[in-house]
């Protein structure tokens, strides 16, 4: 799997909602089997991701909408790196000693 409940991670990639690409959303939790069967026949991960924002959900049908909340598959998502929440980064720059 590319990313863990709690993760923040970005879009890579999506087959319907291109407009999702490059979003950065909240890794949530994994999707229950009964709930997206169309979208774990391939046997990947799908995971339920967020945005306070709102990530663009297009439907087979054609219909759009803007949710709080949808499936995305974990082959499209990657986490997103950083220091843990409870590290400072010293952010100071060097001074330079003038001869």
């Amino acid at each position: 799997m590319n990313v863990k409940p709690g993760d923040l991670a970005i879009i890579i990639s999506a087959k319907r909602t291109l407009e999702m690409i490059g979003m950065i959303v909240k890794v949530e939790r994994l999707a229950e089997s009964f709930e997206f069967e169309d979208l774990l026949k391939n046997g990947a991960p799908v995971w339920i991701v967020s945005s306070p924002n709102g990530i663009p959900l297009r439907y087979t049908n054609g219909e759009y909408r803007i949710v709080k909340s949808r499936p995305v598959s974990d082959v499209f998502l990657r986490p997103i790196s950083g220091l843990p929440h409870n590290e400072e980064v010293n952010d100071e720059k060097p001074i330079k000693e003038v001869a």
